[in-house]
């Protein structure tokens, strides 16, 4: 070692030295060739059952099945593989209980929200709203992020706390995130802002927030109220092309007309 390491000349040089030592050839057979190690990498795709025999597999660990079979992120996929709520909610659920990440209970939060929104019983709209809650202050709790906080003001603002809710969407600005991460932050903070009378504001976060028709009626709303009818014709017309069913975009649009 101490020919090795010391700085008696170059390479060549310390191999002479050590060829002087009389354990030079039981070295060479026997230390140096445990020393040569080399490393091999093998790159392959992981294999992946196709969709619908994933989703069939989600759902059975859904309703009490071993959930060996799947992991929590092949989980967080299944449930993308249908529109329901009520399945894609039983399959996020499956996949809180296995991993308790953040990212799922942020999914069970959205999902639960996405379902009050569509429910016309107020008192369980209300129990779903705080279900949701729950799963969202848990998810910041594992990990603070910015989906979990916009989603938490969302809840918030249909409990009618306004406060809480603009509170979360700061936070949640402050986070940051993906490109789509952030024009959601958008659209929340451009409908609370709506909500607070500052139109002006309004229409420059929801410019930023993306083309999907909540975002455009939110914006041709904002626009009427701020008096700019013919921009928020222009808006509207977007929103109502995208989704011809919007009724209240049509009834906006009127009111713009």
């Amino acid at each position: 070692l101490a020919v090795v390491d010391g700085s008696g000349g170059d390479f060549v040089t310390k191999e002479r030295d050590l060829r002087k030592f009389p354990f030079y050839r039981k070295m060479l057979s026997e230390v140096y060739p445990k020393l040569r190690t080399a490393e091999t990498e093998i790159l392959s795709l992981v294999t992946k059952m196709p969709d619908a025999e994933l989703f069939t597999v989600a759902k059975s660990i859904a309703t009490g099945g071993s959930s060996d079979s799947l992991s929590g992120k092949e989980l967080g996929y299944a449930a993308t593989l249908t529109p329901d709520l009520t399945e894609k909610l039983a399959i996020y659920n499956a996949w809180a209980k296995q991993t308790d990440g953040w990212e799922a209970h942020n999914n069970v939060g959205a999902t639960l929200l996405e379902q009050a929104k569509k429910n016309i019983d107020k008192t369980a709209m209300a129990k779903q709203v705080d279900e949701a809650v729950t799963h969202l202050q848990m998810s910041n709790t594992k990990k603070e992020n910015a989906e979990a906080y916009n989603n938490l003001a969302a809840a918030y603002s249909m409990k009618g706390m306004k406060a809480e809710a603009a509170a979360a969407i700061e936070k949640a600005s402050g986070l940051g995130g993906g490109e789509e991460v952030t024009k959601a932050i958008n659209s929340a903070k451009g409908a609370a802002q709506i909500k607070a009378a500052q139109y002006s504001q309004a229409i420059a976060t929801l410019s930023a927030a993306g083309q999907t028709p909540d975002v455009l009626y939110n914006k041709g709303l904002a626009q009427v109220l701020n008096k700019e009818y013919d921009k928020a014709l222009a808006t509207l017309t977007e929103a109502t092309t995208a989704n011809d069913q919007d009724a209240m975009a049509h009834y906006v649009a009127a009111i713009a007309a």
